[in-house]
């Protein structure tokens, strides 16, 4: 039998609908490959500032999006209700990708701050101290000179050399002790780990007392504050500036257009440096109002910021090491511990590991 004109126009119409059909699902799968190489676009702008940090954003991701599956699972009375669908784990991931996008904002000298001292500041001083042992010199044979001269020191003729060889005395003595200066001065100047690692008050009194014997400017007043820091490489201004990257990052994501699946994301990124007990930044906010994609997100951080590759300001612990300091925020009341034993119970941190592994020859290229 023949179509008729009303299959005709059927058909016509099922395959006009079949042709939309298709054409949305293009748009959509072109929409959000954008959507992900935006992403990808912008995770990589954030560690191109800073090489060495290079896959934390993808490990805290990945990780994340692992500890929320977990928790999901979990029979922990605490997370009984919680659920996450396919749309809050894609929202959790791009929170996790984009949790540091603010540091675009920060100087770049300052994240890869890995001294007290800026280089330029560390050669001026140095050459302070060569001027000073120089100075010294030529105080001490000036001295010398004029003691002849005025008879203050009379010649010994059984053995002439006396005066000379108390002079030279004199200044290898003090040139030892400003090659002590030097090195406690570098010590000084590498990020301390306990705040008793150097005497750096001794130090500083001791330079003091020198600027004062040679009448002359050792250590400015910015140096000073730089070298008395107790622990990291950042003055109190420095980490401030640092710690604004969360507002960049908040105040970026605002203002993408997100769909009302993944609308929370500025929220869970922007709260990935609160504590529980208020201790945290940049709002100092407590437990209730801390998201709990954020307090989840705020352990993988750790975490891996423990356990990555040597940094210029800091070294690596390892798993267990890491584990104990979180266990030892836990004990504060800074991170949630029915969480942290999920993240361990589940090896969570293992899903790092691929991410990892190709970050090591990233590591020895710019090393």
């Amino acid at each position: 039998m023949p179509f008729t004109k009303s299959n005709e126009n059927l058909i016509e119409t099922l395959a006009l609908n079949a042709a939309i059909t298709l054409e949305n699902a293009k748009l959509g799968r072109d929409i959000k490959n954008l959507f992900e190489s935006f992403i990808t676009a912008s995770v990589g702008a954030i560690e191109a500032r800073d090489p060495i940090t290079k896959g934390h954003s993808e490990r805290v991701a990945a990780m994340t999006v692992r500890f929320a599956q977990n928790v999901d699972q979990s029979s922990n009375k605490e997370f009984e209700s919680v659920s996450f669908n396919k749309e809050q784990i894609q929202e959790i991931r791009y929170a996790g990708l984009l949790h540091d996008f603010g540091k675009i904002g920060i100087r770049e000298e300052l994240l890869t701050k890995g001294k007290k001292l800026y280089n330029h500041e560390m050669k001026a001083l140095m050459l302070r101290l060569d001027n000073l042992q120089l100075q010294n010199e030529v105080n001490l044979w000036k001295e010398l000179a004029q003691n002849f001269a005025h008879g203050i020191i009379k010649p010994d003729l059984l053995n002439p050399q006396n005066p000379l060889n108390d002079t030279v005395k004199s200044f290898e003595v003090f040139n030892r002790e400003m090659t002590r200066i030097r090195d406690c001065v570098k010590s000084a100047n590498e990020p301390q780990i306990l705040s008793t690692d150097v005497d750096i008050n001794a130090l500083i009194s001791w330079l003091a007392k020198l600027s004062t014997k040679f009448n002359t400017q050792i250590l400015t007043e910015h140096e000073i504050e730089r070298l008395s820091i107790p622990r990291g490489t950042l003055t109190k201004d420095e980490r401030i500036e640092i710690e604004s990257h969360v507002k960049y990052t908040y105040e970026f994501l605002s203002q993408i257009a997100w769909s009302s699946s993944f609308s929370k994301v500025p929220d869970i990124a922007h709260a990935h440096h609160e504590k529980l007990n208020g201790s945290g930044y940049p709002r100092g906010i407590t437990a209730e109002k801390i998201p709990l994609q954020s307090q989840m997100m705020t352990i993988c951080d750790i975490y891996d910021a423990l356990t990555s590759l040597d940094r210029p300001y800091k070294s690596s612990v390892n798993a267990e090491r890491a584990l104990d300091i979180l266990y030892l925020e836990a004990s504060e009341g800074k991170i949630n511990k029915n969480l942290l034993d999920i993240f361990v119970e589940a090896r969570v941190f293992t899903a790092s590991l691929f991410h990892r592994a190709s970050d090591i020859s990233v590591k020895q290229k710019v090393g």
